[in-house]
């Protein structure tokens, strides 16, 4: 016989050998107890054809039934659990913190894009908390109102736009979000011409997004290709994460020294980076190259969960209200009675406006921001509910399958705010606030300023004007339903409704509001 027969079932017998150790400690480790129930998985590819790569979050609610609130799949040895209820969720991300707070390891995203010194992709730790540190100082209930002057002003562009090029509305809302979350992060003007610097954030932060989704890059599931030559035919993998980290690092230089030139000047508006590098300098006496490298990947990572989830609720909001024109009618309503039609509602209106907060609290609920949640990692072995969830298990939140509640009784794909009110039924649907902003330790520290901005934009917007489905120009309806991206950040795509002006009053405060900014 060969050589080569030998070296085959000396390989095969070996293989053999270090399936049976590495089950034998598995079985160890697992103190008998099984892993969480999901589809059945083929020798040695797992569940790599099941896994779904279009909208996951749907998918793996539909595996709820069979499988219940933990669903686990493996692909390629990667371990992946789905937490589809509030209550494991809790008991897990939240009660277990300490074992559920580290991310995955993103090879392509991660370490070649260098996002892995970003917040949202940091590993629990030391860093991490400095982050959280910088957050809490710039950006807690009372210092977010330093904002809100720029949250304005970027409000009353989108609706003057709305009012004068309705067709333009989801480009303009999109650069209404870029703009809040501009001159919040770094003090931009909202009048300053940045369209280059939104495209190129914009364009991150969908390959970011992407590339978190599971399956997305093969080198995140094998992660040895990593040290492929880039010469090698068809390996695009170095030539993508080049080039895509020369924007990232683009990013993140050029709206800081922005901030540095301005506080140099002594002409620096409210800021969180502002605020970054005053608090360091105040604690310190100085900033080095290290705190100053924490304040920019810290800044740069707030743009992303701002700027699109104000962006993206809003254009959920506006999609409902073409579709539920009796939710438009109330919450109008109950603004005309407590403001009056001469004034925009303020800040201080919102405790006396509780269907716009339920309506608000809909539109984070209708269609959830980030539906799969940001994945975590456990750190250790755990056993819950009489199963073992190994260490360095991918945990992903289903905030979507959370969100489709039935306890009110309101069937959860109706937009109707009266599902957070206790006098329109005896029990009200999960507060959105305990899933749409994260959870815990890794919650996301924007949450006040998103508040803000998304009690403005909603409130202004209705006040102002009346959202209807789209007619051609023999007045027949042609609304067509928009279609949502499936990314991380999920959102409408581009879609048209139509705008009917209903307070002259209210529009000509919104023209003088705007010839005052600066």
């Amino acid at each position: 016989m060969s050589v080569t027969y030998y070296v085959s079932v000396a390989a095969f017998l070996a293989g053999l050998a270090f399936l049976w150790r590495r089950n034998g400690i598995f079985q160890s480790r697992s103190r008998g107890y099984p892993l969480p129930p999901g589809p059945r998985p083929l020798p040695v590819l797992g569940n790599l054809f099941d896994m779904p790569l279009h909208y996951p979050w749907k998918k793996f609610l539909e595996w709820k039934e069979p499988y219940g609130d933990l669903v686990y799949v493996e692909a390629l040895g990667n371990r992946t659990l789905c937490l589809n209820s509030i209550e494991a969720v809790n008991d897990l991300l939240v009660k277990r913190a300490s074992h559920y707070s580290d991310r995955p390891t993103l090879v392509m995203v991660g370490e070649l894009m260098h996002l892995e010194n970003s917040t949202p992709f940091l590993q629990y730790g030391p860093t991490l908390r400095e982050h959280r540190k910088l957050f809490h100082a710039a950006m807690g209930p009372e210092i977010s109102k330093k904002y809100l002057a720029a949250q304005k002003d970027a409000v009353a562009l989108l609706i003057n736009s709305i009012l004068h090029n309705p067709k333009d509305f989801w480009k303009e809302t999109r650069l209404m979000g870029g703009r809040i979350i501009l001159s919040t992060i770094y003090g931009i003007p909202a009048m300053t011409p940045v369209d280059q610097l939104l495209d190129e954030l914009d364009q991150v932060m969908k390959i970011a997004g992407a590339g978190t989704l599971p399956g997305a890059h093969m080198v995140d599931m094998i992660p040895a290709l990593k040290y492929l030559p880039s010469w090698l035919p068809f390996n695009n993998i170095h030539k993508f994460a080049n080039k895509w980290r020369t924007l990232v690092y683009s990013t993140l230089d050029k709206p800081y020294e922005y901030v540095e030139q301005q506080m140099k000047q002594g002409i620096d508006r409210p800021s969180c980076t502002a605020e970054f590098i005053r608090a360091y300098e105040s604690e310190s006496g100085r900033l080095d190259a290290k705190s100053e490298s924490l304040i920019k990947w810290g800044s740069a990572s707030l743009y992303a969960p701002g700027s699109e989830t104000t962006f993206g609720v809003t254009l959920v909001f506006i999609h409902a209200m073409a579709l539920y024109p009796n939710v438009q009618q109330k919450i109008q309503a109950e603004i005309d009675n407590v403001v009056g039609k001469h004034r925009l509602p303020t800040i201080s209106d919102r405790a006396n406006l509780p269907y716009v907060c339920a309506a608000i609290k809909e539109a984070l609920r209708w269609h959830p921001m980030t539906p799969m949640g940001l994945a975590r990692r456990t750190n250790k072995d755990d056993y819950y509910n009489g199963y073992f969830i190994p260490a360095n298990t991918v945990v992903l939140p289903n905030v979507w399958a959370i969100s489709r509640d039935k306890i009110s009784g309101i069937p959860p794909e109706e937009f109707a705010p009266e599902r957070f009110m206790t006098e329109a039924q005896s029990t009200d649907a999960i507060d959105p606030y305990l899933y749409a902003f994260g959870f815990s330790r890794r919650e996301c520290p924007g949450r006040h300023l998103a508040d803000n901005s998304l009690f403005l934009i909603i409130s202004w917007l209705v006040a102002t004007v009346s959202i209807c489905k789209s007619k051609n120009a023999d007045g027949v309806e042609e609304f067509v339903e928009p279609s949502y991206i499936s990314a991380l950040i999920s959102y409408p795509g581009p879609f048209e409704v139509d705008f009917k002006h209903r307070n002259e009053e209210l529009e000509t405060l919104i023209k003088h509001y705007i010839a005052e900014i600066d």
